[in-house]
């Protein structure tokens, strides 16, 4: 297996090798994460789960749609502590959530750089 944040292989396969569609979907998943990230700090700073599990929930599903399966899983279980108001077991997840979405940030942004 591979310590690579997202199996671009798989991907490419999946949308039939089309990169220019997989370059713009993962410029679309930086600009939505890095925004729900921001939401997360904001939901997390003033203790509002509803927030909180909304933009948990949008980053679980987009990082699904690119393969970034770490930040999935961390985003997922984010959204079931704002689900069962468990704040401060949402204020752990965050950070871990936001360490692997800097890891797919830059896995990213170095696939994009070397695939232009």
């Amino acid at each position: 297996m591979s310590n690579s944040p997202i199996n671009v292989d798989r991907l490419l396969d999946r949308f039939e090798y089309d990169r220019p569609f997989l370059q713009e979907l993962f410029g679309i998943f930086l600009e939505s994460m890095e925004e729900h990230l921001g939401v997360l700090d904001q939901a997390n700073n003033q203790h509002d789960a509803i927030q909180g599990r909304e933009a948990a929930h949008i980053i679980a599903g987009a990082s699904a749609n690119v393969g970034a399966e770490a930040v999935n899983a961390s985003a997922s279980k984010l959204e079931s502590h704002y689900i069962s108001k468990d704040v401060n077991a949402a204020a752990k997840e965050l950070v871990r959530l936001k360490e692997e979405c800097t890891k797919t940030k830059v896995f990213i942004l170095d696939y994009l750089k070397t695939n232009e």
